[in-house]
């Protein structure tokens, strides 16, 4: 593939391969001048051996060619041990990159969805083509769903004064937008701490404690169409038993058949 590259002021075309067009513009300025230098070092070597010039050269004109041959050797030298460190600085971040972008954003199982005003589904009895309100009251379709069998994950819990919910580290919650902005943001459940505020229905409000830990469980993760806030809540899997009003007693019947 035939790429443009430029460097020192001079632009030229070199046959690039797929990581060199895919390299942030930076490596891509000193891939180009590495080129230069590497073509220009390559061309005087070839004059001063007498193989490329048309004539033979005087001694004085060799002495500079090979002078000019060991300061871009230099030069050379240097530039690649900087495209080694600044690769080497890279690739921890790209991995992190590659990473987060395909970790799992995913619900606990016993995590409630809502299916209507006065209706809730759990997560794990949701399917694909079935809807779930958004926190516009719109429906919002689910169009993929991947079940991540059991397995010890990191979860963040998050509770407010009013609300509670457990997720992986790396699911978006819905934040507020910065001072000024319209809409509403997002951030990774990692990412936030105790003091920061969440989207609670349709409200503000702070979170009291953040824990992050890790659990054995599976976890559900589901791509929702529009990309709408859909509102969670936790199901307890156990609940305190209670029991209704019970029978009246009644007053038992003292009449004698006498009268005051």
């Amino acid at each position: 593939t035939w790429t443009s590259l430029s460097a020192g002021g001079a632009s030229f075309v070199k046959n690039a391969t797929r990581g060199e067009l895919d390299a942030p513009r930076p490596e891509r300025c000193l891939l180009a001048r590495i080129w230069q230098l590497e073509q220009g070092i390559e061309r005087d070597k070839s004059l001063c051996s007498g193989e490329s010039a048309p004539v033979p050269l005087d001694g004085r004109f060799i002495d500079l060619y090979k002078a000019r041959i060991r300061r871009d050797e230099r030069e050379l030298q240097g530039l690649q041990d900087r495209l080694a460190a600044s690769r080497a600085l890279a690739r921890p971040a790209a991995r992190a990159a590659s990473r987060d972008a395909h970790a799992p954003r995913c619900f606990l199982p016993m995590t409630l969805l809502r299916t209507s005003a006065s209706t809730f589904a759990l997560v794990s009895r949701i399917n694909i083509g079935d809807t779930v309100v958004g926190i516009s009251g719109d429906p919002v379709r689910v169009v993929d769903k991947t079940i991540h069998e059991e397995d010890v994950h990191v979860v963040v819990d998050l509770r407010t004064r009013g609300a509670s919910l457990t997720v992986t580290r790396d699911h978006r919650i819905v934040v507020p937008s910065a001072a000024g902005v319209a809409g509403l943001a997002e951030k990774y459940a990692h990412e936030l701490a105790a003091g920061d505020v969440v989207m609670v229905h349709e409200r503000c409000e702070t979170l009291v404690k953040v824990l992050q830990h890790r659990m054995r469980t599976a976890i559900w993760e589901l791509r929702f169409c529009p990309d709408d806030p859909v509102e969670c809540f936790p199901a307890a899997q156990w609940g305190i038993l209670t029991k209704g009003q019970g029978q009246s007693e009644s007053i038992p019947d003292t009449s004698d058949g006498f009268e005051d």
